[in-house]
């Protein structure tokens, strides 16, 4: 398990961020369960996750894009900024009782191809209330390994392979927004 965690941006840009982010109209959690056999996108196990989510045009987003993309290549120099692109975002509001379960966001398998795979995660705490309790990213070693708690303040951001094990707590108390981007090879 390998991971970095810092404040990336400069003021201009988290604000610009944060700025175009507060207008936007929020969408209930969706994600695909094929383990009940349900195939139709938009269907949600609510044990696997709950949050008000807005998918976002990483082309909107060039300055975000091109600080997440050098700091991949801090964290790992055999993957230069030149051969990486954000491809997905997506903006999620945690409210009350709000988690999502352990996962992977990347699964590396025999038709893993890195060209149409997840390779990166980045997470952006935009803002969380004072009263704030729960709703912790969680990193884990493997799928039940030891438990790795990230406690993101408004401004950081945290990057791992995408096929890093992860868990968002339920919150009890207050709210979180994060802005999440998944980088693949160009």
């Amino acid at each position: 398990m390998l991971f970095i965690k810092k404040r990336l941006f400069s003021d201009v840009i988290f604000d610009d961020l944060r700025y175009d982010l507060c207008n936007e109209v929020p969408k209930p959690a969706s994600i695909i369960d094929h383990r009940n056999g349900a195939d139709k996108p938009g269907l949600v196990n609510k044990e696997a996750r709950s949050c008000m989510r807005i998918s976002l045009y990483p082309e909107e987003y060039p300055d975000y894009c091109t600080t997440i993309l050098n700091a991949i290549e801090e964290f790992s120099p055999k993957h230069p900024a030149s051969k990486l692109k954000v491809k997905e975002m997506e903006h999620l509001n945690y409210g009350l009782t709000d988690h999502f379960a352990a996962h992977q966001d990347a699964h590396a398998g025999d038709k893993y191809n890195p060209r149409y795979t997840r390779r990166f995660t980045s997470i952006t705490m935009l803002s969380k209330t004072d009263d704030m309790e729960g709703g912790e990213l969680v990193v884990l070693d493997g799928w039940d390994g030891d438990e790795h708690p990230v406690n993101l303040q408004p401004g950081e951001t945290v990057v791992f392979f995408s096929t890093t094990w992860h868990k968002v707590t339920p919150l009890t108390a207050g709210g979180r927004e994060i802005i999440i981007a998944w980088v693949y090879d160009r």
